[in-house]
């Protein structure tokens, strides 16, 4: 069910603050602390995070991060891939002692997916972006469902945070519309499900079955979906564990809401026979 109010773990982690000198000397402390626990030298599960000048909102992915309690249950790693950024983000990175992969020069989100891929040493990959946050409970049920052979990706649903001021209310019709695609695509293309900022897999399928291109839609993370359903199911896992919540710049980009919520009812019921036929 789409959530009608923000949770209050929300509240939380989205910051006014955006850089760690901007916190109190025990906030900055909390959020480190959570954050060491992703220091691990054989890890069995890799958060692997690609960013490009994301000094505004990555401080309070790192804050919802550091509230997990998966690295509690199993060894996990968490590794920002820097593409290469031209604002602070390397210096937010080391202020808050998070690993890096440092790119010498910009390769757009499919190059430093790849990279990250490649550089991750946990059996299982999460993904996840620098301008969402994320339930304390998020990853397990990832993991859990990974274990499972027959499974090739895990995935769940996504909520928006607003950038802009804008009430909750005002995200509940888009987020309807997004629930009742998810279901109508899982019969047919449940690859544009499948989000970078939300979704698993096994490492080894995917430097061996996968790759970060483009799909006819356009999303290097559902072409390494595509390419994973081939050997397995694209398993949803439903739940506010599952839910996570991201920046609605995606929909600002857009022109706004409004343009957003039009594009998108263009784009899929050009779509919708497909969809729906035998």
């Amino acid at each position: 069910m789409v959530p009608f109010n923000t949770p209050h773990w929300i509240t939380k982690h989205n910051l006014e603050a955006t850089l760690p000198e901007e916190l109190s000397k025990d906030h900055l402390s909390h959020i480190r602390k959570g954050l060491e626990r992703y220091q691990v030298k054989n890890p069995r599960a890799s958060i692997v995070i690609p960013a490009y000048n994301e000094e505004r909102f990555l401080l309070k992915t790192l804050s919802s991060l550091s509230e997990l309690k998966l690295p509690d249950q199993i060894p996990t790693e968490l590794l920002v891939v820097n593409d290469a950024s031209k604002d602070r983000t390397s210096d937010i990175l080391a202020e808050m002692g998070v690993n890096e992969l440092l790119l010498p020069f910009n390769m757009r989100p499919k190059g430093a997916r790849q990279k990250g891929l490649e550089a991750a040493k946990g059996d299982f990959i999460l993904q996840a972006d620098a301008d969402t946050l994320y339930p304390s409970d998020w990853g397990i049920s990832y993991v859990q469902q990974l274990k499972d052979s027959s499974n090739a990706v895990a995935y769940g649903s996504h909520s928006f945070v607003s950038e802009y001021g804008r009430s909750r209310l005002s995200f509940c019709l888009h987020e309807s519309l997004g629930k009742v695609l998810y279901a109508i695509r899982r019969r047919k293309r449940a690859y544009i499900n499948v989000h970078g900022f939300n979704s698993a897999f096994r490492r080894k399928d995917g430097l061996e079955h996968g790759s970060y291109e483009h799909t006819p839609t356009g999303s290097e993370d559902g072409h390494m979906a595509l390419m994973l359903m081939k050997i397995g199911h694209l398993k949803y896992v439903s739940g506010k564990d599952s839910r996570a919540w991201t920046s609605d710049r995606r929909l600002h980009a857009d022109g706004g809401l409004k343009w957003a919520f039009a594009k998108r009812i263009k784009k899929e019921g050009s779509r919708l026979a497909e969809y729906l036929s035998p």
